[in-house]
């Protein structure tokens, strides 16, 4: 595959038959001495998206553990990917306690506000808005997980 001319595989895009299937390699670029096309997984977010972006078997596990649930730690994500969020309400079976870690505390409040607005119920929430390095410096991480320590006593 290494001497086909980019636009040749541009042009045959529309034939390629894509499979769920991941192949993983150690080396970049990929080792090209086989007779396959590898193709990038890019996953962009978007706010409707249907699908995942990863191996079957990976969204079996998640959807699995998604009950067992009892803290989130989000860092930079705003929560509107609305096909996770109704995979993650319709999971959870407590209200976990939530940290919304962002660039500021505007945006870590906007991450709170749609985990709420799509219905998932926390039993405590805390943003913070200084980025993530600043969190790890500023012992967040303990904090986050003091609460589940003082949640199970």
């Amino acid at each position: 595959m290494r001497n086909v001319h980019p636009q040749a595989l541009i042009k045959a895009a529309p034939q390629w038959q894509l499979t769920d299937q991941y192949y993983y390699s150690p080396s970049a670029p990929p080792d090209y001495r086989t007779p396959d096309l590898f193709v990038p997984a890019i996953a962009i977010p978007t706010i409707q998206k249907a699908m995942f972006e990863c191996p079957p078997e990976h969204l079996a596990s998640l959807e699995e553990r998604i009950p067992d649930v009892d803290r989130i730690l989000t860092i930079g994500w705003r929560a509107s990917e609305l096909h996770f969020l109704k995979l993650l309400r319709d999971g959870l079976k407590k209200q976990p306690l939530v940290q919304a870690v962002s660039g500021s505390t505007t945006d870590a409040m906007r991450t709170l506000q749609n985990l709420q607005a799509a219905g998932i119920a926390f039993s405590k929430s805390e943003p913070y808005g200084g980025g993530f390095s600043a969190f790890v410096r500023d012992s967040g991480v303990r904090q986050l997980l003091n609460w589940a320590t003082k949640r199970q006593e």
